[in-house]
């Protein structure tokens, strides 16, 4: 507040400064924004041209079998839990169901739900690769224990409908148009403002 007092400036003033800057760039927005008008076709197009900003990734519904390790990283445990997930992994492939094993045996969720690669943790997404809709992985571990994974349905990499970005692209032209009205606005402004030259 110090420097302020200096100035002569009181906080008052300060905030009549700031203020009248937002009342002008409020008097600005509403100019502009009379003058924005975006069309169907507009969005339209802009949306045909970019369809990879628009592209949802590829997701997983995984199912999960978790067998945990002790924390005090017992050998024989350990073991235990590797030959009960080899064991349940046999039990699978010969047709017992996934879910009802998933719910015995594992400790946590036995539904990860829908998750895209980058939200996987590397051993998970090393698991699943080449797996299609109904493949089980085998057993791998991590450092919590032994795992399982489900690949209950697959979703490829999809551009996403219109339907659902409009709003989006929507925002992202007013944005634009805003950004590049205003530049004209201060352009024009500059324009009509003779500069006083000093001889």
């Amino acid at each position: 507040g110090k420097m302020l007092k200096s100035e002569g400036v009181t906080v008052e003033q300060l905030k009549e400064r700031i203020r009248s800057k937002l009342t002008k760039f409020k008097f600005v927005q509403q100019q502009i924004r009379g003058g924005i008008d975006l069309s169907e076709e507009e969005m339209l197009n802009f949306y045909k041209q970019n369809p990879d900003l628009f592209r949802a990734a590829a997701k997983a519904h995984l199912g999960h079998i978790f067998l945990s390790f002790p924390m005090s990283r017992n050998e024989a445990q350990m073991e235990k839990a590797r030959a009960l997930a080899a064991d349940l992994y046999k039990r699978i492939s010969e047709g017992e169901d996934f879910g009802e094993l998933s719910e015995q045996y594992s400790k946590g969720g036995g539904d990860l739900g829908w998750l895209r690669p980058d939200e996987m943790m590397p051993s998970f997404t090393r698991a699943i690769k080449g797996l299609e809709a109904g493949d089980v992985s085998e057993p791998f571990e991590t450092d919590q224990g032994v795992h399982i994974l489900k690949v209950m349905e697959f979703k490829e990499s999809e551009v996403l409908a219109f339907e659902e970005v409009r709003d989006r692209i929507y925002a992202y032209l007013y944005d634009q148009r805003i950004q590049e009205e205003l530049f004209r606005l201060v352009r024009d402004i500059k324009e009509r403002t003779p500069i006083e030259r000093k001889l």
